[in-house]
């Protein structure tokens, strides 16, 4: 696939003259041109210009970077060990910098004239928000009673401070015991305490009218950083993200189900169903839970006994209403190219979708948020917003690590070092991609404005807590990682106990050896019909009956796909084509099917790798976006799958030869029975439950 010279300034975030200079200074000079003479990027050429840009990001010269582009084994290695020294320093120089700069800050916008020793013997581990005292100069500074306070802060000595902290603390305890004995808010003993608290300001920093505290008051329930500086000292012992003592949420343990759970997904069918399994966990465990994902997915939601709520992000037309047919096309298109389309793809509906999140939690009136890799971005100004906790609960490994370059568009491993800068730049792109959005939702959502990269490393300080839904036995927890990013295993989508498969794909089991499974997932829409003739040729060619799942490219024996992928109920599709030796079926489990099968060939989506890997069978993988080349190099390096058979390359020849090579090579099939055995013994979906309980206990 090729892209224009703007369409690539476009999505890279650079100029169109920086691309130009590029290719004069024989950097990046794309191989292709259109009839009209004008120049065309390929994958490839996009795949160069990321490693340019990492470079630069380091701060590498052009020169520099042209001399390790052109030799990078001779090069490369002395550059970034040199480059990596100077930053270093660097990072030292900055970080003092910081702490002096942050210090002045805190005395301008606090007013406590305390030195840094001073400062922590007072006030120990807690600091103050300095994106909360700008946002309070800006609400108050214009007062009289704004500039006392300040005047008056910083006249007050340690010992001043001290009893400031005392006499909070004392009345901090005595608020929380009221808050857990349910007492009335407008009672006799409330009302004390509000003027209690009334005084004390009083007292300290400035006369607090009624009208002034009540505006005070109106602060800490709206504003979690201003909840901040009265929840610390009693929060402290629960962690990050866990509920308070009296909160609602734990409240609620008294009726009928313990939280109103709502999960966040958004994506391909491969995003949303691993949830549908967490779900029926959570349920089971008491609580009421509602899976907010696209419309498209709302029988999958419910005939699992879920909630649903949908979100207006439709995976398949991922465009802006009105966009217009060539944008259409693009979307369409954007399923079978590189890194740089699923960047247009992603970009063409996040912000209708933070929309979608704030209408979902308002309407199920949500008391803990589960937060999947595609929603977190937004989800997280979302809690904020109504002040309630959340969990990351992601299906990919998305922080930065030395082990493995990203997750998407990563490519080949550039040492540890250059892994862990690689995944610094690709949250970087992440936050740009989310950064439009993000300012619309904060301002709906009446907070103030904060960069995505400012969010995100506020949470990263705070130890948001992030389950990951895949197996260690396929990718082992980075020893880098910090706390609170936890493996815990895969998240089966959920399938009725009495569930069985359809009687024509029992029929077909039976009546020969078993088959080879081929289906590509959400992949490839529009390319049914080239698909289907090459898959069949490649079962036929390797001497093996095979079941072709139809999927987005409607895949069938007869090579007449759609890509509309409509399945009735019986998991066969309309107008179905099977021969002899070829099965064609549309929406069957996998943990069901792949039991019986004598190899998979697949896309490599990390839900039907590892359901290949729980069946024991071996893998054909054949990646074609995404996240999926990296699935693919981790079956095959655990012996499971063969090689991976990039998309992009498919063809009869290498197809068939790698199937009868799954097929004839018993040691495939034995690594997949060993993972199978390691897989069956992890809970994934009940180590999330166990975090739930962590939050809300």
């Amino acid at each position: 696939m090729s892209f224009s010279v703007g369409q690539v300034a476009g999505f890279a975030g650079v100029t169109v003259r920086t691309l130009h200079h590029y290719d004069k200074a024989g950097l990046l000079s794309p191989g292709d041109r259109s009839p009209a003479g004008y120049r065309l990027y390929s994958d490839a050429d996009l795949a160069r210009l990321q490693q340019i840009l990492f470079y630069r990001e380091l701060g590498f010269s052009l020169d520099e970077i042209g001399a390790i582009m052109a030799d990078p084994g001779a090069n490369a290695l002395g550059h970034l060990r040199e480059r990596h020294r100077q930053l270093t320093e660097q990072i030292a120089r900055l970080g003092k910098l910081v702490e002096v700069a942050e210090h002045a800050m805190e005395v301008q916008q606090t007013g406590v004239e305390l030195t840094p020793q001073e400062r922590f013997e007072v006030f120990g581990e807690v600091t103050f928000d300095l994106s909360y005292a700008t946002d309070a100069h800006l609400k108050w500074g214009h007062s009289e009673g704004h500039r006392q306070s300040m005047a008056r802060a910083a006249a007050h000595t340690k010992e001043d401070w001290r009893q400031i902290m005392e006499e909070a603390a004392v009345w901090r305890r005595r608020l929380v015991a009221a808050h857990d004995e349910a007492v009335a808010p407008d009672g006799d003993r409330a009302m004390a305490l509000a003027e209690e608290h009334r005084e004390h300001i009083g007292r300290w920093f400035t006369p607090c009218p009624p009208e002034m505290h009540c505006r005070i008051a109106d602060d800490y329930v709206e504003d979690a950083r201003a909840f901040a500086l009265v929840v610390p000292p009693v929060r402290a012992a629960h962690g990050p993200g866990r509920l308070p003592p009296g909160s609602r949420a734990r409240q609620r343990r008294k009726s009928a189900y313990l939280m109103r759970i709502l999960i966040m997904a958004a994506g391909s069918r491969g995003d949303v169903a691993p949830y549908t399994g967490v779900g029926v966990r959570l349920r089971e465990a008491g609580h009421q839970v509602t899976v907010a994902a696209p419309e498209s997915f709302a029988s999958l939601v419910t005939e699992c006994g879920l909630g649903f709520h949908g979100l207006p992000a439709d995976p398949r037309s991922p465009v802006r209403p009105g966009a217009g047919s060539a944008a259409r096309q693009e979307g369409t298109a954007a399923g079978q190219g590189g890194t740089a389309a699923l960047i247009r793809k992603a970009a063409a509906f996040i912000r209708d979708l933070g929309e979608g999140l704030a209408d979902a939690a308002d309407a199920q009136g949500a008391e803990l948020l589960l937060l999947s890799t595609t929603t977190a971005p937004l989800g997280w100004h979302v809690a904020e917003a109504r002040g309630i906790p959340s969990l990351g609960a992601y299906l990919q490994p998305v922080a930065p690590t030395a082990d493995f370059p990203p997750v998407v568009g990563g490519g080949r491993s550039l040492g540890r070092w250059g892994n862990r800068a690689a995944g610094r730049l690709a949250l970087r792109v992440v936050d740009r991609i989310h950064a439009g959005a993000v300012q619309d939702l904060r301002g709906r959502l009446d907070l103030p404005a904060v960069t995505p990269r400012t969010m995100r490393r506020r949470l990263e300080k705070a130890g948001w807590p992030v389950v990951h839904g895949f197996s260690p036995t396929l990718v082992p927890r980075p020893a880098d990682w910090r706390a609170g990013l936890d493996v815990v295993g895969n998240w089966w989508p959920h399938v009725p106990a009495d569930r069985r498969l359809p009687e024509t794909v029992e029929d077909f089991l039976r009546a020969g050896p078993p088959p080879v499974f081929i289906g590509f997932g959400s992949m490839a829409g529009g390319e049914g019909e080239r698909l289907s003739e090459l898959a069949v040729q490649a079962l036929r060619r390797a001497k093996v009956r095979g079941v072709l799942q139809a999927g987005w490219a409607g895949l069938s024996p007869a090579g007449t796909g759609t890509g509309t992928g409509g399945a009735p109920a019986d998991g066969l599709p309309a107008g179905d084509a099977s021969t002899d030796d070829v099965l064609t079926i549309g929406d069957v489990p996998h943990s069901e099917l792949f039991p019986h099968m004598a190899a998979v060939v697949h896309h490599a989506g990390a839900g039907t790798a590892a359901a290949a890997l729980r069946a024991g069978a071996p893998a054909v993988p054949v990646p074609v976006t995404a996240d999926q080349p990296f699935w693919a190099r981790r079956v095959a390096a655990l012996g499971a799958g063969t090689d991976p058979v990039p998309f992009g390359e498919l063809s009869v020849g290498r197809l068939a030869e790698a199937i009868r090579k799954a097929v004839d090579e018993p040691s495939y099939r034995a690594r997949a029975v060993r993972a199978a055995a390691a897989l069956d013994a992890q809970d994934g979906a009940g180590e999330v439950v166990k975090k739930v309980e962590e939050l809300g206990g």
